[in-house]
């Protein structure tokens, strides 16, 4: 497992209305990246320090977390999901979005998977 994975997920609003799963370093990283240039701010500049510290350093996952959320709910893309979602509790995958949240996650664990065979074929390369 990543030493860089959240002990617990994040949860923001994408720029197509749907909700994506933050769940690793590299997802804040991925989010701030692809962030409007015309809306950074003071904000956005000290969620993107702390999370390039993070990932560089012994800066602290969870400072880097917690900076993350201060810049979602300072522009409004931060979802409170206080029920269980569908794709949590086991329920039916298809057309429920299940694919689009879990991809991210699934990037996030890549780098640890890709060396161990028996993890080949769900990384897209067959299992030897």
């Amino acid at each position: 497992m990543s030493d860089r994975m959240f002990d617990s997920t994040v949860f923001v609003e994408s720029g197509n209305s749907l909700i994506e799963e933050i769940a690793c370093l590299e997802d804040e990283l991925e989010v701030l990246d692809e962030w409007p240039r015309n809306r950074r701010g003071p904000i956005y500049n000290t969620a993107l320090r702390a999370c390039q510290r993070a990932f560089e350093s012994g800066y602290p996952l969870s400072a880097a977390r917690q900076t993350f959320i201060g810049f979602a709910k300072s522009v409004n893309i931060l979802e409170d999901v206080t029920i269980p979602l569908p794709w949590l509790m086991g329920g039916k995958t298809g057309a429920s979005g299940f694919g689009c949240l879990i991809g991210r996650t699934m990037k996030c664990l890549h780098n640890d998977l890709s060396s161990r065979s028996e993890y080949g074929s769900v990384l897209g390369s067959p299992a030897s």
